[in-house]
């Protein structure tokens, strides 16, 4: 965990005490784990994708084809002529090497109700 924010994984992470360098044994061999939890969630923010992550955040650390990425959970809450705000669940996946995002995991509507009224 990193103030707050928690990555859970089902891979063997190892420590280089010499080097501070994380790296975990996961299918496809050893990864080096350069993006830490609280930096994959400043980019979901930074991307405005996800623009509210709750305080304990809990992030799922994982191998998808090949990539190590992080899957982050927040809302992309919209605010609707500054009366109500609603907040759709979204999910992003962060590559834990680069930091970029690789994907967005939300309803398919959220995209026409981000064009009307954001």
């Amino acid at each position: 965990g990193q103030r707050n924010v928690f990555a859970e994984t089902d891979y063997q992470i190892n420590i280089d005490a010499s080097s501070a360098r994380l790296t975990l044994e996961t299918p496809s061999g050893l990864r080096f784990l350069s993006i830490l939890p609280r930096e994959a969630t400043f980019a979901v923010l930074r991307s405005k994708f996800i623009n509210r992550i709750d305080g304990d955040t809990k992030l799922i650390l994982k191998e998808t084809e090949g990539e190590l990425s992080y899957q982050v959970f927040g809302n992309k809450v919209i605010n609707f002529f500054d009366i109500y705000e609603y907040g759709v669940p979204i999910s992003a996946y962060v590559s834990a090497s680069t930091g970029e995002i690789l994907s967005i995991e939300g309803p398919s509507w959220l995209k026409v109700i981000n064009f009307l009224f954001v």
